[in-house]
């Protein structure tokens, strides 16, 4: 038998799409960056959040709303929830309720409770070019998306 066939990649027009965002750490603002840097409206739901949460709110203060909680159950009304958390049980939940409710998840410590995959973005000269190993080998994706945004002379996201 063959193997699993791979995620398709995909680029979405965000403009106006609502994000929900559950965790406030150094992922979790990367994962912010990039869907407030396309139009998207960002949610974050955390007990706590960092400084890279922070200075995004000064930079997209009507993008971007901060909810300092935990996780419970009734995540808010949005287009796609992603999950950034510590907490493998806020994870699972979270994923659970999305399922149920029809609403497309990515949990980003664990691929399998995955609708889609958040590449790693290299932008300039007018291109965007989203890089994924499916999951499989996170060194090498930054190694190389590291490399092409330099070949790009682009924006240095991490």
């Amino acid at each position: 038998m063959g193997e699993e066939p791979g995620y398709f990649p995909i680029f979405i027009n965000l403009k106006g799409k609502t994000c929900i965002l559950y965790g406030g750490g150094e992922i979790a603002a990367r994962r912010a960056a990039g869907l407030l840097r396309f139009g998207a409206r960002v949610v974050v739901i955390a007990p706590k959040t960092g400084d890279g949460i922070g200075k995004l709110k000064e930079q997209y203060p009507k993008s971007l709303q901060v909810k300092e909680a935990w996780y419970q159950k009734g995540i808010p009304q949005g287009d796609f929830v992603f999950s950034c958390t510590d907490d493998k049980w806020a994870d699972l939940e979270i994923y659970q309720e999305c399922k149920m409710r029809k609403i497309p998840v990515n949990i980003a410590s664990d691929q399998s409770l995955c609708d889609f995959l958040f590449p790693a973005l290299a932008e300039g000269d007018g291109l965007v070019v989203g890089v994924s190993s499916g999951g499989r080998n996170h060194r090498k994706v930054r190694q190389f998306t590291r490399k092409l945004r330099e070949w790009m002379g682009g924006e240095q996201w991490k």
